[in-house]
Formats: C-alpha cells, sequence, structure tokens
C-alpha cells in the first residue's frame, strides 16, 4: 500500500484536498485490492484492480462523466492501474436473489445506456465482446485447459 500512498497522496494534492487517516485495506483478492481513507473531502477508495480489469478506473471515470450513476472517479493512473473515488454509499444488495436480480438490472441498465461508449471502453482495453465476436472467444475459453478442469460435470459441453 506504500505505493498507493504515494500516489493517492499527489493526486489528492492535486485537488488541494489531504489524507486525514492511513489507507485502510477493505479487500485484497484476485479482483484486485481496495483501500478505504478518509480525506478533508470526505471518505473516498482508492483501487488497484487486478490485471483483468486494469481499464476499470478509466471506463468508470468516462461512463460517469457521461451521466451514468457510477462512482465519481477523482483521479485514474493508467500505468498501475490505481483509481480513486469518492464515497458513493454503496452497498452491495446481493444477499439474496432479489439482492441478484436489482444488481442484474442494475448492471443491464449501465450497459445499455453505455451504448454509445463501446468504441471508448474498447479502446481503453475492455475485453470486445460484441455478438460477432463471441463465438470465438467461446471457442478461445473452452480451449483453455485450466478454464475446462474448473466447470464442473455438467457444465463441460459434450
Amino acid at each position: 500500500m506504500h505505493e498507493a500512498s504515494a500516489w493517492v497522496d499527489s493526486q489528492l494534492a492535486r485537488r488541494g484536498w489531504t489524507r486525514t487517516g492511513h489507507l485502510r485495506v477493505v479487500r485484497d483478492s484476485y479482483r484486485g485490492q481496495v483501500a478505504a481513507l478518509a480525506t478533508t473531502a470526505g471518505t473516498m477508495y482508492a483501487k488497484r484492480p487486478a490485471a483483468f480489469l486494469a481499464p476499470e478506473g478509466m471506463i468508470l471515470s468516462r461512463l460517469a462523466s457521461a451521466g451514468r450513476p457510477l462512482p465519481e472517479v477523482v483521479a485514474a493512473d493508467t500505468a498501475t492501474g490505481w483509481w480513486l473515488s469518492l464515497d458513493f454509499h454503496g452497498e452491495s444488495p446481493v444477499h439474496d436473489e432479489a439482492g441478484l436480480m436489482m444488481a442484474l438490472r442494475g448492471l443491464a441498465d449501465v450497459q445499455l445506456r453505455a451504448v454509445d461508449e463501446v468504441e471508448y471502453v474498447v479502446r481503453a482495453g475492455c475485453p470486445d465482446y460484441r455478438a460477432e465476436r463471441l463465438p470465438a472467444a467461446f471457442h478461445a475459453l473452452l480451449s483453455d485447459q485450466e478454464t475446462v478442469a474448473a466447470l464442473t460435470l455438467h457444465e463441460v459441453p459434450h
């Protein structure tokens, strides 16, 4: 988190803000690292996604600037993947099937409203899985031995 601390401090300083506490790791998983921090502008989150999600900060920043209901990205570093956002007071609704359905509807809504941003997110590094590319993507996925090994017997193609 030392690397993140220095980057966060420099990004806050660019806006005239300062950190008022330490970075507190709230998630460290295969999907990335997330730290919460108190600042003079309120609670913020610093995140470094895993390599397969690397352009996440830049993409969220673009979609949020287009009026999408997403966290406000304060800064994003394309070199390291770190991004910093204001607290959006979000809490995962996924505690039961109704919450999962609500989350999936919200995700679908963001995707539908982001149709005009497809070229940007692909250029930013998001995988291009438009309809014409899906057959090749599924073939590549099912050709990967690690992926196939992770499937259950019911999921293995026959």
